[in-house]
């Protein structure tokens, strides 16, 4: 017999949360918070000066991360934000000074996706 599922995901949360492990969290929620809006729920430090969980709400969506210790294999991650100006979400000039975009259309709909990357923000440096 199959249990009914309730549903166990917090209020707040959607079902599936994606979690990015990078050499500077503390760049990468800064970085989310003024490209995109986020609003930082939490930075919580290790005794060693590290990030040991962080989350940032963009939208609908609370993105949790964490540093990556120096013995642990770079693990590369892919974020979908979608904004209403992808040029103007790519070109404040908040931008950290080292930031490489592309942009390029995705739908005859003026939607355009664009692949970024920060100096040391984006796990791996």
């Amino acid at each position: 017999m199959i249990s009914e599922q309730t549903n166990s995901t917090p209020a707040g949360y959607t079902t599936v949360a994606p979690w990015v492990v990078t050499d500077d969290t503390g760049a990468f929620l800064d970085f989310v918070s003024q490209t995109f809006g986020g609003e930082e729920l939490a930075r919580v430090p290790t005794e060693d000066g590290l990030i040991g969980h962080g989350e940032i709400r963009v939208g609908d969506t609370v993105v949790l991360a964490f540093d990556r210790h120096t013995n642990w294999p770079t693990m590369p991650s892919l974020l979908r934000v979608f904004v209403t100006d992808a040029d103007q979400a790519f070109h404040k000039p908040s931008q950290p000074a080292a930031m490489s975009s592309r942009l390029w259309p995705t739908t005859p709909s003026d939607s355009a996706e664009a692949v970024s990357r920060t100096p040391s923000a984006i796990s791996g440096g």
